[in-house]
């Protein structure tokens, strides 16, 4: 038994301020679920901040809005998992809400101090508020997801945006992204006037210059400008929380690659170091402060980078791929400090054939040292039982066009 309350209980017993949130919750059924025992985090406006939305809406009461309104208001405003401020990095939450979208947050410097900002809308005005079955945090304004397209989106950018929408815009990308019955997700990386100034591109003409060098080998002018923009375009929702994790990008542009490198606190982008033809480009560091990062659109994000990132016809180089560097296991907090074991469904770039379908995990091992017997990359490995196995499939990493010699190394035990 316990004296705690729940989420509900709270706003009835100690905050009336909150008290039409839970109006709208039993009006829409959720609160059986904010009563019961669980997980939940809830962003919960107070009454006036309502009050000014459904007048936004031009409505007098909130009763007045649609079921479906109703609804999706409740699910955008609660994550199903205990998140407290502390657990919150500057970008995207950990985990998404009800209706499957993800809120941002970021700290700003007030007259009052550092408060936090989620979604770019409201600032929680109290945290933490600890109940039996999640968090409360208190915000000043009603938090709402984004309508507009990253097409949309592009062609909102400010002026100092200039070139990258005349591109984006020419080459039939921002109509292609502006496309509302097209499904799935995107990711966008942004530049701006001052990022391709930082490498001489100031007009359209000095950016076709630079992609004739780079790109020697697509032969128009209206093909290379196409490629650049494609280039700025992948699949997927990619957060800079989600980029941190991945080492590679496969953009829509065909036939390349764009790498990612956590260097301390600064993302690289396109950090290639080619020993073989002696060429070194020190990567790109994404624009983690810009408004235009982790920015949500309705059909993905958009991410601001400091400086230019193209195509490039690149010759072959040496590549590196520790196999235990699986994006499920860098996660975890137990990563190249201790062992533990994983469930082989788990892991999204790893497919097993089974002889034996009671193989259910393997064995990641941190040896935590060098020596005779254990001569292994980054002191870690994946231990598989090859008797329970037919086969294994690898994702690799991405790679540049060309011809390979392959080494595997392994060790038996």
């Amino acid at each position: 038994t316990s004296d705690d309350i729940m989420i509900d209980e709270y706003i009835i017993q100690k905050d009336p301020s909150m008290s039409t949130f839970l109006d709208i919750v039993d009006k829409t059924g959720f609160r059986g679920m904010i009563h019961a025992y669980g997980t939940y985090t809830c962003f919960i406006p107070t009454n006036d901040a309502i009050d000014t939305y459904v007048k936004d809406m031009g409505k007098n009461t909130w009763e007045e809005l649609p079921q479906t309104t109703l609804e999706e208001f409740i699910k955008f405003h609660i994550a199903n998992d205990t998140l407290k401020t502390s657990d919150f990095v500057d970008g995207k939450l950990p985990e998404a809400t009800l209706s499957n979208k993800y809120l941002t947050t970021k700290t700003e410097v007030t007259g009052e101090g550092a408060k936090i900002r989620v979604n770019r809308q409201g600032l929680i005005t109290k945290k933490d508020i600890y109940c039996a079955n999640g968090y409360i945090h208190k915000i000043d304004q009603v938090l709402t997801p984004n309508a507009l397209t990253i097409g949309e989106e592009i062609e909102n950018l400010p002026e100092d945006f200039a070139l990258f929408k005349k591109v984006m815009k020419k080459t039939g990308w921002t109509d292609a992204l502006s496309d509302k019955k097209e499904t799935g997700w995107y990711t966008v990386f942004v530049q701006s006037d001052e990022a391709f100034a930082k490498v001489g591109i100031k007009t359209e003409a000095d950016l076709l210059t630079r992609l004739a060098k780079d790109r020697y080998d697509i032969p128009t002018d209206e093909e290379r400008l196409w490629n650049y923009a494609a280039y700025q375009v992948v699949k997927g929702l990619n957060y800079v929380a989600d980029l941190s994790y991945l080492s590679a990008l496969q953009p829509q542009a065909p036939n390349q690659a764009i790498t990612l490198k956590l260097d301390k606190n600064v993302l690289l982008v396109n950090e290639y170091n080619n020993t073989v033809a002696g060429t070194v480009e020190p990567g790109t560091p994404v624009d983690k402060e810009s408004n235009y990062t982790d920015y949500t659109c309705a059909n993905g994000v958009l991410i601001d980078m400091t400086g230019y990132i193209g195509p490039v016809k690149r010759s072959a180089m040496p590549v590196y791929w520790d196999i235990a560097e699986q994006p499920e296991l860098i996660k975890r907090k137990e990563f190249r400090k201790e062992n533990f074991s994983v469930p082989l469904s788990e892991l999204s770039e790893i497919t097993f054939e089974l002889r034996n379908t009671a193989y259910t995990a393997i064995g990641y091992k941190y040896a935590g040292g060098f020596n005779t017997n254990g001569q292994y990359a980054n002191q870690d490995y994946l231990a598989i039982n090859m008797n329970r196995i037919t086969s294994i499939s690898f994702k690799t990493p991405l790679l540049i066009e060309g011809t390979y010699n392959v080494w595997i190394c392994f060790r038996r035990a």
